[in-house]
């Protein structure tokens, strides 16, 4: 939120300098609103910390419940059980 706001207030600014820079100004303010909005993650990356995620949680889970911790193994295994796709 904080980076977008800044976004805003940078497009404000730079398009009060004239017609002149006006390209340059919105290619940078494209940058910078991608870029807090998390434009620069692909799919492979997002996924791979969704499967981390997923597997913190089990492991959390197990521990609670069982008062050690799963092995690798059992991890994988429960993440092929759950998600029909072996992990990345």
């Amino acid at each position: 939120m904080r980076i977008t706001m800044t976004a805003v207030a940078l497009t404000l600014a730079l398009a009060s300098l004239g017609a002149a820079a006006s390209a340059q100004t919105a290619t940078a303010t494209r940058s910078v609103t991608m870029q807090g909005l998390g434009a620069n993650h692909s799919a492979p990356t997002l996924e791979a910390r969704n499967q981390q995620r997923r597997e913190q949680t089990f492991r959390t889970y197990y521990h609670h419940k069982f008062g050690g911790y799963p092995s690798d193994k059992q991890v994988r295994d429960w993440y092929v059980r759950t998600y029909h796709k072996a992990p990345v």
